[in-house]
């Protein structure tokens, strides 16, 4: 975001420059002081920058907001997580994979879940609801192109598989998709009940009501190995 904001500047200080220029090239043709040739180049020059600087400028805005947004979803997650670890859980982040990353995985007796963000805006009108039946998963009235579960459960099989590597065991890793800010509205018998689809703030209460199926001892092995992996160490 910092070095977004100082290409913005860079753009900004660009057309400030050129606007200044212009205006005093401005003020004495009015005055008929210098030849219109010297005139007519800075306004050009003024309209080649701001062609080419305020296209650029909107685009770097765009990409603020988006990351405005994903930041704002990380700390949303960030304190749920942080209550999760009040139960005795564990929580490693930003697990990097080979051109993909699994944003949190969190680590308890109740088993291993690979957590995926999505920080989307709402829509300024429409069903502001996330719906999902177990398959299908509709984002305020629409299908995503790309879809999230789908996402989510290739990362947790990706992160089932590096704990067999690391451990010599296989452990179950549900994948979740947390949507902050967002309702959502699951079908009462949904066709799979492999992955969760959540607002954060619901996190805790379904992992409480998971049964206990991992040993504190393998619990505190799962943590340390993929503690490693995120520190790049694996």
């Amino acid at each position: 975001m910092d070095d977004l904001y100082d290409k913005a500047m860079d753009h900004l200080v660009a057309i400030m420059a050129f606007f200044a220029a212009w205006s005093v090239a401005l003020i004495l043709w009015l005055g008929r002081t210098p030849p219109v040739l010297v005139f007519g180049t800075l306004s050009l020059l003024f309209v080649f920058v701001l062609a080419r600087s305020i296209p650029k400028m909107v685009a770097l805005r765009r990409r603020l907001v988006r990351l405005k947004l994903g930041r704002d979803g990380e700390r949303a997650v960030a304190e749920c997580l942080d209550l999760v670890r009040h139960d005795g859980a564990w929580v490693v982040h930003d697990l990097r994979g080979d051109r993909f990353n699994v944003d949190h995985v969190v680590i308890g007796t109740q088993g291993v879940f690979a957590i995926e963000t999505k920080t989307w805006s709402k829509p300024t009108s429409g069903d502001p609801r996330i719906q999902f039946d177990g398959a299908n998963l509709v984002v305020a009235g629409t299908r995503p192109s790309r879809d999230p579960v789908v996402q989510a459960r290739a990362q947790a099989a990706w992160v089932a598989k590096t704990l067999e590597e690391l451990t010599g065991r296989r452990y179950p890793v549900r994948p979740v998709v947390v949507f902050p800010g967002w309702f959502v509205e699951r079908a009462p018998n949904p066709s799979a009940r492999d992955v969760w689809v959540l607002e954060p703030k619901e996190l805790r209460g379904w992992l409480a009501r998971e049964p206990h199926m991992i040993p504190p001892k393998d619990v505190a092995l799962i943590h340390s190995r993929l503690k490693l992996v995120a520190r790049g160490g694996a």
